[in-house]
């Protein structure tokens, strides 16, 4: 996985501790627990995401 990080030369480091919470942006902690779980791989199960996205 760190090999594939690192040849990916993504232009930042993230990580789920950085996402912001704030009301504006309309996050679920939970949610985003659960999704960073990884639980709808192991269960065979497509996730769309529906919303505007990389927008901060």
């Amino acid at each position: 996985m760190e090999r594939a990080v690192r040849a990916a030369q993504f232009r930042y480091n993230a990580a789920l501790d950085d996402v912001g919470y704030t009301f504006e942006r309309g996050l679920d902690r939970n949610q985003v627990g659960r999704l960073a779980a990884m639980e709808f791989v192991r269960d065979h199960k497509d996730l769309i995401i529906t919303r505007s996205t990389g927008t901060g």
